[in-house]
């Protein structure tokens, strides 16, 4: 006779911890951060933090505006979960603040909140004179104009939602480029370098700050899950996860917040994933108005700076473009003028931190004989695996999604009056030094429509390529195929401009199924190099 004993197994107790019994009040208009901080304190393992429904004002005090101000810090917590409600949490400055910053977090999940700024983000209104170096915007609906730092700005049709196809598009970063308020009333946006000045009453978006904090700034943590989340305003991305692993979103929306009258969301990305591991989900969302992409996945190419040895070589850690590897990791070589075409690849053994901010590498065997300075190293583990099914994108200036990773669906999804390509296959060495080069990507079952017709358009509403030097410079583009393995079949294309499909730098193209309702230059344009492209079964005009 077999006997089975039941041992009970330890759980973590569950732990309800409410903002409330720490002083956090919706609706009373009194700063709520330091009282959802003390209830945050209080969680252990297991614990969710629960929110009731109403507005928390977050209200950061002087000063606040210097980059990496943060909100609520989220630190070394596990299984923990806050549940919103349908709370809306207000960030009091529009300045670089982070809503939340969440750091070595493990099995996070945030679900069921909105997030806003008080502050107005950007201004919406219409050109009624230009100088030399201004031009003056007259406010429209809710905005109110402010003497702020101008960053980005770019021409607007109201009446779509969506860019003008006038191609204004301004960024001065860090040039401090302040706007004065005129006795009219009207806002003198002061521009650095010399444009064509946009004629008068074209309506544009003043940006004061092209790239401030994300609302969710999420580090190296694990198991991260955001679902029912809406974001209307930020500074700058929506959500930006950093050194993640395993990552899901769900029936989450970047979107302007309805009644508001605005004609932003989020003033960059709607989410950006960079030196990311393991999988990212992303499913059910809506992305919409943002300042640039709605979804950008990729780790950095970074460029030798000296051999030490037979195995051993340093990279710059004072530049903020590098993956820091793990042991283990393959990185994959690329030589100093063609860094994207992997010439070999060896198995990180070690890494030390070195002083005047270099990074010693040691490999499993010896670098190979030509390898020295400035040649390129590329991560080739840290590339999530992507699926992104049955979201929205819609009105936003750029890019819908920038796949930069290996092992990508991209399914069910719309694309709708994206300025730039719905979705760019890509990598480069020579701008943002965002890669790795892409293996097996599929992009099925999708709608594009009126996409690529203004700021940061490119040669096709799918856009394949590869870049040695500036983003915008067709000379610069890679010839020799280094992504490999794309499908894309199934997909409708209407009203966009350029090829709608562009093809460069790859290998293992197979185009089928496709059905074209109108089409600006033609179908696919293959340019030189590329090798291995079938195209059949597909309908048009």
């Amino acid at each position: 006779m077999l006997l089975l004993w039941a041992y009970p197994i330890r759980a973590e107790k569950q732990q309800i911890v409410r903002v409330a019994d720490f002083g956090a009040i919706p609706d009373d208009g009194i700063d709520d951060t330091a009282a959802i901080q003390r209830a945050v304190a209080a969680c252990g393992p297991g614990a969710t933090l629960v929110f009731e429904k109403g507005t928390y004002d977050l209200l950061p005090k002087e000063g606040s505006r210097r980059p990496g101000y943060i909100g609520i810090l989220l630190e070394g917590l596990k299984n923990f979960t806050i549940e919103g409600n349908g709370a809306t949490l207000a960030m009091g400055s529009a300045g670089p603040s982070a809503t939340f910053r969440a750091e070595n977090c493990q099995n996070l999940t945030i679900r069921n909140m909105n997030f806003k700024t008080s502050e107005q983000t950007h201004l919406g209104g219409y050109v009624t004179a230009t100088g030399d170096n201004y031009i003056d915007v007259r406010p429209t609906g809710p905005y109110i104009p402010r003497e702020d730092v101008v960053e980005a700005v770019f021409g607007f049709d109201p009446q779509n939602m969506c860019l003008s196809g006038e191609r204004l598009d301004v960024y001065q970063l860090r040039e401090n480029m302040k706007a004065r308020v005129m006795e009219n009333g009207d806002l003198r946006v002061f521009l650095k370098n010399k444009i064509a000045m946009p004629r008068k009453e074209l309506a544009v978006v003043v940006r004061y700050r092209a790239y401030g904090s994300a609302c969710l700034s999420i580090s190296h943590s694990t198991d991260v899950t955001l679902s029912g989340l809406n974001i209307y305003s930020v500074s700058g991305m929506g959500v930006i996860m950093d050194y993640c692993e395993d990552m899901v979103i769900k029936d989450c929306k970047v979107m302007i917040e309805p009644g508001s009258g605005l004609w932003l969301s989020a003033n960059s990305d709607a989410t950006h994933f960079k030196n990311c591991r393991g999988k990212i989900e992303i499913s059910d969302c809506s992305f919409e108005n943002m300042g640039d992409d709605a979804v950008n996945i990729h780790n950095f190419y970074s460029r030798v700076i000296g051999v030490v040895s037979p195995d051993s070589f340093t990279l710059d850690l004072n530049t903020r473009r590098i993956t820091m590897p793990r042991v283990g990791d393959v990185l994959e070589i690329g030589t100093p003028d063609r860094g994207m075409v992997a010439v070999d690849s060896v198995v990180v053994k070690s890494i030390q931190t070195l002083d005047g901010g270099k990074l010693l590498i040691t490999t499993q065997r010896k670098l190979p004989k030509k390898f020295g300075k400035d040649y390129v190293v590329g991560n080739a583990t840290c590339t999530p695996r992507a699926i992104i099914r049955n979201c929205i994108v819609r009105g936003n200036r750029a890019r819908g999604f920038l796949i930069q990773t290996r092992d990508v669906i991209v399914q069910g999804c719309t694309f709708d009056r994206c300025s730039a390509a719905a979705i760019h296959v890509t990598a480069d060495v020579g701008y943002w030094c965002e890669g790795i080069s892409t293996r097996n990507v599929t992009i099925c079952d999708n709608k594009i429509l009126g996409c690529n017709f203004s700021a940061a358009s490119g040669a096709g509403a799918i856009n394949i390529f590869a870049s040695n030097g500036m983003f915008n410079d067709p000379a610069a583009n890679e010839t020799t195929p280094v992504h490999r393995n794309i499908t894309i079949s199934n997909n409708l294309f209407d009203d966009n401009m350029g090829y709608c499909i562009n093809v460069s730098a790859a290998e293992n193209v197979k185009i089928t199924d496709n059905h074209v309702i109108s089409m600006d230059k033609g179908f696919v344009n293959i340019c030189e190099g590329v090798r291995g492209v079938e195209i059949k079964e597909n309908t048009m005009p």
